[in-house]
């Protein structure tokens, strides 16, 4: 099948996602992506759009969440771009179980850094790219089984 690029947008408010994994189902089905694949990359997309929505736009619903979809023979890449700073430290390690059952028993702080070590034991490959002062663009892809 050929190559195709599809981009679209949504504002930074919850639930907002669920189209964006409904755009990532149709597209994989479109390219014959395996259902374990499609599932594992859906959980993926859903957990970058919430990192966007949330931490980049601060769910202001005024900001919106860019994002690309991008099929070739080799693989489907979904890029998901938010208006936050820029600022990122990607930090792809598994959260110190420990420190996040402390952080739980004081409710000091949210339990959080466990978005990124999932996206990356789910996917074939994820990109974090951050520009000052126009944002934070994840990119999550799967690579294509060819039969």
């Amino acid at each position: 099948m050929e190559s195709g690029k599809v981009s679209t947008s949504v504002p930074s408010i919850e639930g907002y996602e669920e189209i964006v994994v409904e755009a990532v189902g149709a597209m994989a089905r479109i390219h014959e992506i395996p259902y374990e694949k499609l599932n594992k990359l859906k959980i993926a997309v859903n957990e970058a759009c919430i990192n966007a929505m949330d931490h980049g736009n601060n769910y202001d619903p005024t900001k919106n969440v860019e994002v690309t979809f991008e099929y070739n023979n080799e693989s489907l890449s979904v890029s998901v771009k938010d208006s936050g700073s820029g600022n990122v430290s990607p930090n792809f390690d598994e959260p110190d179980l420990d420190e996040q059952f402390e952080l739980f028993k004081s409710m000091e702080q949210e339990i959080s850094g466990w978005g990124l070590f999932l996206m990356k034991s789910l996917v074939d490959d994820v990109e974090i790219v951050g520009t000052e002062g126009e944002g934070t663009t994840t990119t999550v892809t799967i690579l294509h089984e060819h039969a």
